[in-house]
């Protein structure tokens, strides 16, 4: 199984999520799982701010080589499963990759977490809503990960 996360930047949540799915799959011996990253208005110049590299260190993730790449054709070819954070993600990827609409989905409502569907971005935020943004997606992504097991098994 193939999984694309999909933000605007790749710097923040897609990347958290990226990461935090390879621990866990990893953790859990889910050798069939491959997880990806990228942005719909990324740059490789971009790197992971330093709010997130700390709340990614300390749960054992280092992201300091991460950098930002844009969504593209072979990215989007090779997913099982697309993620994404927000609507206007979906409906971008929709637009440029016709054809995909069957695998792309909001990560909270792929996930059925409760309440908004959305993941906002944290950009510009406060340390608080990063700590809370990353606590979301830790929790995500082990929702995550038990789904993929149960489909592998």
């Amino acid at each position: 199984m193939n999984v694309l996360f999909v933000c605007t930047g790749n710097t923040c949540r897609s990347a958290m999520a990226e990461g935090y799915v390879k621990k866990m799959a990893r953790e859990q011996g889910m050798s069939g799982v491959t997880v990806a990253s990228c942005g719909t208005a990324a740059s490789y110049l971009f790197k992971v701010p330093k709010a997130v590299l700390a709340l990614m260190e300390s749960d054992g993730i280092d992201l300091s080589g991460h950098r930002s790449t844009q969504v593209n054709q072979t990215l989007v070819e090779q997913a099982d499963l697309i993620l994404v954070m927000e609507e206007f993600h979906r409906e971008y990827l929709n637009l440029c990759f016709p054809g995909i609409r069957k695998k792309v989905y909001l990560f909270k409502e792929y996930v059925k977490a409760q309440g908004d569907k959305e993941i906002p971005d944290p950009i510009g935020h406060s340390e608080e809503f990063y700590r809370d943004t990353a606590a979301a997606l830790k929790r995500y992504a082990g929702e995550l990960v038990q789904i993929l097991a149960k489909e592998n098994a």
